[in-house]
């Protein structure tokens, strides 16, 4: 549907002869139509948003900015049993110089991974 979306436009412009045409001529019919056009693009992007998925990526955001206290403070404040955030805390805190410190202090996952 939005690949269709997308080449609508370039669609018109194969034949001169073809153009769209908007025949009810009502400002209001026309913000409809856009109005159900936005809804049909929001509506699967917030049926697939993932909480987990945008939290691994801000920890992901932080680590590449060199952002370890944020790290720590991230991982203190909301704690998670997923293996890559703890990955990040270990790295915040091995490269802000208290691994040895501190590293049990933040919740880990115990056991086998898998």
């Amino acid at each position: 549907m939005y690949a269709y979306l997308a080449l609508l436009p370039f669609w018109t412009m194969i034949s001169g002869r073809v153009r769209i045409v908007w025949t009810a001529g009502s400002k209001r019919g026309l913000a409809a139509a856009m109005g159900v056009l936005a809804l049909a693009a929001v509506v699967p992007l917030w049926l697939c948003y993932e909480p987990a998925e945008s939290e691994l990526a801000a920890y992901h955001q932080l680590y590449r900015q060199q952002r370890w206290d944020d790290i720590l403070a991230k991982a203190a404040a909301n704690p998670s049993q997923d293996l890559l955030p703890q990955f990040f805390t270990n790295c915040a805190l091995a490269h802000s110089g208290k691994i040895l410190d501190e590293m049990f202090r933040y919740p880990r996952r115990t056991g086998r991974a898998g």
